[in-house]
């Protein structure tokens, strides 16, 4: 089938079966999803970002996120959020991304869910942390609605030791060991591994 079109000026413009058309791409992935560490009961975030080159359907994507390999449900969009985090979201997470030429898939990106997330100055402190002035010490995680006990002297947390309420600050060298507990004490206190 053969395409006329008439233009302003007086010219033509006539596109048959032989016209070549510009080639379309695969997806190209310009923005990758990002490992994380999150704490039990919070909220993580994917997101991906992808063009493609040639005609417009080639520019149409779809996408399909996926921990460990398995499609997870209902999850077809350019960002994946998971909340309410139970240690068992711990894995490696990708997506796929597709268009009529075909599909790639992102790298991976693995989530860490931790039970009990410590923080200095708002950076999380997996491992441990060193400051050299006072520093404020933030608590996530735990179960919910339970308590969370602390010691600033590696000792083992227990339910006589300090509650956590809310940040505090350290002024010297201190090693923070924090141990969490139901509400009811009905699970015995969690200590981090």
């Amino acid at each position: 089938m053969d395409l006329i079109s008439a233009n302003r000026g007086g010219s033509l413009t006539i596109l048959t079966n032989a016209t070549s058309f510009p080639s379309s791409s695969l997806p190209i992935l310009v923005s990758q999803p990002l490992a994380q560490t999150n704490y039990f009961g919070g909220t993580a975030s994917f997101t991906i970002s992808a063009i493609a080159t040639g005609i417009e359907p080639a520019r149409q994507f779809s996408y399909q996120w996926q921990m460990a390999g398995t499609n997870l449900p209902g999850a077809t969009n350019t960002s994946l959020i998971l909340t309410n985090l139970p240690p068992n979201q711990s894995g490696n997470y990708d997506v796929v991304v597709s268009n009529y030429v075909g599909s790639v898939t992102s790298s991976v990106a693995v989530l860490d869910v931790q039970f009990i997330l410590v923080s200095i100055n708002g950076r999380l402190a997996i491992g441990g942390g060193t400051a050299v002035a006072s520093r404020q010490v933030s608590i996530n995680g735990g179960y919910a609605g339970g308590f969370l006990f602390y010691t600033l002297d590696s000792s083992t947390p227990t339910t006589e030791s300090t509650l956590y309420t809310g940040p505090f600050t350290v002024t010297s060298s201190t090693v923070v060991t924090v141990a969490g507990t139901s509400a009811d004490f009905s699970q015995p206190p969690w200590l981090p591994r």
